[in-house]
């Protein structure tokens, strides 16, 4: 499972945090692969994102369920997520 981060021209930027909740757990930090691409782990369940950017200034946050089958997540299913923030001002 896969975040992208990008502008509001769909440029891939990074975000200052990426962090997520598995089912109501434990906050964890989603990590970069490049530059506006995260990963999280691919268990099955109720994932809740939340991106900061802009030193803090904007935020969004995803609620996404990932299904599970006979042998774990179902990769067919699209369980990317995509997170778009405004310019930050320079």
């Amino acid at each position: 499972m896969a975040i992208s981060v990008t502008d509001s021209n769909g440029n891939p930027m990074d975000a200052d945090t990426v962090t997520y909740t598995l089912d109501g757990g434990a906050s964890q930090t989603a990590i970069s692969d490049e530059t506006g691409f995260y990963l999280l782990w691919d268990d099955p369940g109720l994932y809740e994102i939340t991106a900061t950017a802009c030193e803090g200034a904007q935020e969004r946050t995803v609620s996404i369920e990932v299904e599970g089958g006979e042998c774990g997540v179902d990769s067919a299913a699209d369980n990317d997520v995509a997170l778009s923030f405004d310019a930050c001002d320079t």
